[in-house]
């Protein structure tokens, strides 16, 4: 098998949790090789019932305004965003507002159906991105927060970004950073069942792809992007996913780990990205 960021054909497996995975050595991509599409369809039909979307979304601001800092440099007349993934359309709102023309893609009928009541039918399509129609060289952007761990096939979605952004236009990423997280699933692991009696829930997430900064760089200009920046991404704030019963715990490793991964960049000079999660720029040449 070879690697879907790199095309390295020295893929290993790993086990995670009794999850098997393959691993590149070359750029650290983790992914599950054998998810179904009715598994990856479920993720739809769990974020419509159990995830407490809006919370997350109020915990998400302080992203939302720091990647529409970056992205205000466009000072178009008309400039066209697509959020990928958009869902309730809460990333969309904070676009508008800052004046962009907001259209999303989501695969959730719920989502979609409140979305198009905030941005009207034609601005919200129901389905993958790659069966949307949407028309080359339309948008000055095309987001994908946290939605490419889910992707049957990174490079293909992103290969259809590419081609629907305007020359120059940005595309921005947000996904976990699996160095991260596999440092924390290592440290957390002696500690799982004294920490399940306390009722803390495991403080590592594995998605069915797992990227590091290495493998992001690889798989964007594999697809052709240029001007590649990859970052710590802003932490969430509070604890909308209820990881500890007392919230000030989880808020209180949040400030520490935020801290412990902007000295890592600091004294690296922008080496170690350590930080849970990844964002990432890049360009349409």
């Amino acid at each position: 098998m070879i690697c879907p960021c790199c095309d390295s054909p020295r893929m290993q497996s790993v086990s995670i949790d009794n999850t098997v995975y393959r691993q590149c050595p070359q750029c650290r991509f983790l992914f599950q090789p054998f998810v179904t599409t009715a598994r990856r369809e479920s993720v739809a039909k769990h974020y419509e019932s159990v995830d407490p979307h809006r919370q997350v979304a109020e915990s998400k601001t302080a992203f939302f305004r720091h990647v529409l800092q970056h992205l205000d440099r466009f000072h178009a007349a008309e400039k066209r965003i697509l959020d990928v993934g958009c869902g309730y359309g809460y990333f969309l709102e904070e676009a508008a507002d800052h004046g962009w023309l907001p259209f999303g893609v989501d695969i959730s009928s719920e989502a979609v159906k409140q979305s198009r009541g905030k941005f009207g039918d034609a601005g919200v399509f129901l389905g993958k991105l790659a069966g949307s129609g949407f028309e080359s060289d339309r948008f000055d952007a095309v987001t994908f927060w946290d939605v490419l761990v889910f992707s049957q096939s990174p490079f293909t979605e992103l290969a259809e970004g590419l081609r629907i952004l305007k020359k120059g236009g940005f595309v921005g990423i947000r996904v976990r950073n699996v160095l991260f997280q596999k440092a924390l699933y290592n440290l957390f692991a002696p500690f799982s069942s004294a920490a399940h009696r306390f009722g803390l829930k495991k403080p590592y997430v594995f998605h069915p792809n797992c990227f590091s900064p290495k493998s992001m760089h690889f798989l964007l200009k594999r697809v052709g992007f240029a001007g590649i920046y990859i970052e710590n991404s802003p932490l969430t704030t509070g604890d909308p996913y209820g990881h500890s019963r007392a919230g000030s715990l989880t808020r209180l490793a949040k400030r520490l780990t935020d801290s412990f991964a902007k000295r890592m960049l600091q004294l690296s000079r922008g080496k170690w990205i350590w930080g849970p999660s990844l964002l990432i720029w890049a360009q349409k040449p």
